[in-house]
């Protein structure tokens, strides 16, 4: 349960006349109280992630608190009027909170996030929130100490000291809805310092040109299969069963339509015979999929023996759902994830390795290798869309399995 707004409220103005003692008790509760009000981790819902729901009601009913909060340190410090300070602070909040969606919404990175600089922005977009708050909301400060000595100064001041205190405040709010241990609990190495896993082809979207590629994971340079001219963050690579040949697997692109527009199927490479993880639901309910992202989410499917390995994975469609890791032997259990209010890279299309491995996509534009046991991390290749196939023992992909006898073809659905 979350302590209710309305309630505090109440407790914080029933009665309008107490002792001056008793009423100063009363505000400095009240100051106290106002974080543990919009402290995110006593929400819970069954949609969407805590910081999803942080927001909401930062946005609905925060900046009430954070008014109230800032108008108190405003008449206890500077002895301003509580009453008028309160009301003017909590309309500055408001009013800055919305015009700096406006504006900081025209605010975009000149390259797709990813793990790399997600950081960079991050710290970018926080030192930008942080300055134009100031920007927004001092006038109202300013008109707070109209016709004092030193008008001026004492609001730029006052100003820089309810800002700083009340910004830090949001930080550790948002901080603790949101998720960086994707970053902060893994260690990033080069794909080389990883045991990969044999015979593993992976196809996927190139974030260059649009079309499709395959590569050895052991190595090797990228092979162009078909030229498809992806142009969608959200277009992806799936394998579905063959409509007239249902021990076989066609690997399809689905291509994200314009707004009002048909998704586009496009067949890569059809009948092949090479073991695949085409995901959970579509391996036991055998259902006839489109290749929508939340048709791949859950639990983690397993290319090869489902029964080798010691551990298990989950991921879900929000960024903070992130990937939820399981060890059935020692019963260690972890969640890698990154989401915070100006960065959010979700783990998609993914599927376990042999070897206690997992390949996915990260955010829009790059494909990582994180092994589990270790937590290392390893990014492979940019591009989007992954899908893993086994090759023949001898380490070589037949050639139905690796599509060269399908490159360029492309029969539509």
């Amino acid at each position: 349960m979350w302590l209710c707004p309305g309630t505090i409220m109440a407790l914080m103005f029933q009665d309008l006349s107490p002792s001056v003692t008793e009423s100063r008790r009363r505000w400095k509760a009240a100051l106290l109280a106002t974080p543990v009000v919009l402290y995110p981790a006593t929400a819970s819902a069954n949609m969407g992630t805590p910081l999803m729901w942080a927001g909401s009601l930062h946005m609905l009913i925060g900046n009430l608190f954070i008014g109230i909060f800032e108008g108190l340190l405003l008449s206890w410090i500077f002895k301003t009027h509580r009453g008028a300070s309160i009301g003017v602070m909590i309309l500055a909040n408001y009013l800055s909170a919305w015009l700096g969606i406006g504006i900081l919404g025209n605010f975009h990175p000149s390259e797709p996030l990813s793990l790399s600089n997600a950081m960079s922005w991050l710290g970018l977009m926080v030192g930008l929130t942080y300055v134009m708050t100031l920007l927004l909301e001092w006038p109202f400060v300013v008109w707070m100490f109209r016709g004092t000595p030193h008008q001026l100064g004492r609001s730029i001041r006052a100003s820089l000291l309810v800002q700083t205190v009340s910004y830090a405040l949001l930080c550790a709010y948002y901080g603790s809805a949101g998720h960086m241990s994707l970053y902060t609990r893994t260690e990033l190495v080069n794909a080389s310092a990883l045991s990969l896993p044999e015979h593993v082809m992976v196809y996927y979207l190139s974030c260059d040109d649009g079309d499709v590629y395959r590569r050895s994971l052991s190595g090797g340079k990228p092979v162009k299969v078909m030229e498809l001219d992806s142009k969608s963050v959200v277009d992806r690579l799936f394998v579905c069963r063959n409509a007239e040949r249902p021990a076989e697997w066609d690997l399809v692109a689905r291509l994200e339509a314009p707004r009002g527009g048909q998704v586009e199927l496009v067949t890569v490479v059809p009948n092949l015979k090479a073991t695949v993880a085409p995901g959970i639901r579509a391996r036991n309910e055998e259902l006839g999929l489109e290749g929508r992202i939340w048709e791949n989410v859950g639990e983690v499917d397993k290319l090869g023996d489902p029964t080798s390995g010691r551990w298990s994975f989950r991921t879900g469609y929000w960024a903070g759902d992130g990937l939820k890791g399981v060890d059935s032997a020692s019963g260690e259990r972890w969640k890698l994830a990154f989401e915070t209010p100006f960065v959010g890279l979700p783990v998609l299309n993914a599927v376990q390795l042999p070897g206690d491995k997992v390949l996915f996509q990260l955010g829009s534009s790059e494909i990582y290798l994180l092994d589990a046991p270790t937590r290392r991390l390893a990014l492979l290749w940019k591009g989007r869309g992954p899908v893993a196939m086994l090759g023949t023992a001898d380490g070589k992909m037949d050639p139905e399995v690796a599509g060269s006898s399908a490159e360029g073809t492309a029969a539509q659905r």
